[in-house]
């Protein structure tokens, strides 16, 4: 993000893939206007291959051409025209010509171009797949479980109805287990729970919501704070955000929304937690809204990986009302 906003990359023009961590939607706007680029999320995990979720070609070159269906029939296109006695050998040999180096400047032109004067206008943006991972893999077998019950929701289920649950991954080119227990971070059946709760587009593109250790139970309600951080990134003079639930001492079993917010400099002392809780009031259900919003001058704890570490704010947040009388 510093580099971001230090340096130009103006020209870039590249269809860009964006992995190790999600990405914040300040970040992915803040790529969009400085390169022109379009970009796209991937997922993946160390249980299996480096990536097992990938934006599909349809998707990612969509905001170019309008439409999937407009995509569709250019494709459709193209194989009619490959499959034509003798056009395939004559591509193949006029690739082999002109080389890879040159064909991958061509491609960067055009690719530059598009992005530019297409995908870089308001309305490329509306038909772009912000926050989707993609679709899985070639023969990635994929279950999605309701993370109170463990039972196995449908996909249609999850795509009709607009459900979420937890991402399990099986596939024949998945780990053997932990070492040194073959067989050992997996359910009965196989699969690998991935921690990740996910929903399902009409297109078959997943979406991460959230992990379900930080997901927050509020009376009952499930609050999928990654969402309630994306909001947050949204509002302006926000630089870091974390939303995080932390025990009710007045209801045995059910926690509270708390939001930790760090501003950029020129806006410190300007925004006020009641701003920020009128503003989710006005996105999220009430049972969502924080109650407590902390201001930091300081950045937020981050793990190993520079994510921010909001296992660390729970816990350090849990020891304060401890020592507050708040709790045992």
């Amino acid at each position: 993000m510093k580099v971001l906003k230090e340096e130009s990359a103006e020209g870039l023009g590249m269809i860009s893939l964006s992995g190790s961590a999600a990405l914040a939607p300040e970040v992915h706007k803040a790529i969009e206007e400085k390169t022109g680029s379009l970009v796209g999320e991937g997922y993946g995990l160390s249980e299996f291959a480096p990536i097992t979720h990938t934006p599909s070609f349809i998707s990612m070159v969509r905001p170019i051409f309008g439409s999937v269906e407009t995509v569709s029939k250019i494709l459709s296109l193209g194989n009619k025209i490959i499959d034509l006695p003798g056009v395939a050998d004559l591509l193949n040999h006029f690739l082999l010509g002109i080389g890879a180096d040159r064909f991958g400047i061509l491609f960067n032109t055009i690719i530059s171009f598009a992005s530019r004067n297409i995908i870089a206008t308001p309305e490329g943006r509306k038909k772009e797949l912000v926050g989707s991972i993609g679709i899985p893999s070639v023969d990635l077998s994929v279950k999605i479980i309701n993370e109170d019950t463990g039972e196995t929701i449908p996909i249609s289920r999850v795509v009709q109805e607009g459900l979420r649950g937890e991402m399990c991954l099986d596939a024949p080119w998945k780990m053997l287990g932990y070492w040194p227990d073959v067989g050992s971070g997996m359910d009965e059946e196989g699969y690998v729970h991935t921690g990740d709760v996910v929903t399902i587009d009409e297109w078959g593109h997943f979406y991460v919501v959230d992990r379900t250790k930080d997901m927050v139970n509020v009376s009952g309600y499930k609050v999928y704070t990654r969402e309630i951080d994306d909001l947050l990134y949204e509002y302006p003079g926000v630089d870091e955000a974390a939303v995080i639930g932390v025990p009710d001492p007045d209801r045995p079993g059910s926690e509270r929304v708390k939001a930790f917010i760090v501003l950029k400099p020129e806006y410190r002392g300007k925004v006020k937690e009641e701003d920020i809780i009128r503003y989710l009031k006005e996105k999220v259900p009430p049972y969502a809204v924080p109650k407590f919003v902390e201001f930091r001058d300081e950045e937020l704890p981050k793990t190993t990986v520079d994510k921010i570490f909001k296992k660390k704010l729970r816990e350090d947040e849990i020891d304060s009302m401890k020592d507050k009388g708040l709790l045992k």
